[in-house]
């Protein structure tokens, strides 16, 4: 018998909350000045509207989410996620700082 699982992910990107994505980012991953700047400018003033044939509704703000067809998107739904191991060890917290400061000097 074989069974087979799918599992729908970009779900889970449009959930991310941006106060405390951003709140992770600086706390846990110590990312601050330029560089925390710049990704709440990635985050903010986004707006999403449906259209449908003729019709198009309103726009309204997003305060959740990261966009998905991007390279940081996906990078930034990693972090939020990884904060999760805090409450398991200092150690995990360490290693998540680390890997933050690191990859964002990159940028």
């Amino acid at each position: 018998m074989t069974t087979l699982i799918m599992l729908d992910l970009s779900a889970a990107f449009d959930v991310i909350d941006h106060l405390i994505l951003l709140n992770y980012l600086e706390f846990s991953f110590g990312i601050r000045e330029k560089a925390l700047n710049w990704v709440k400018s990635y985050l903010n003033d986004r707006i999403k509207c449906v259209s449908v044939v003729d019709k198009t509704s309103p726009d309204v703000s997003l305060l959740f989410g990261v966009p998905q067809a991007s390279v940081l998107g996906p990078k930034n739904y990693c972090m939020y996620t990884k904060t999760s191991c805090r409450a398991s060890s200092d150690k995990c917290l360490s290693e998540n700082r680390n890997f933050g400061v690191k990859n964002m000097k990159k940028i």
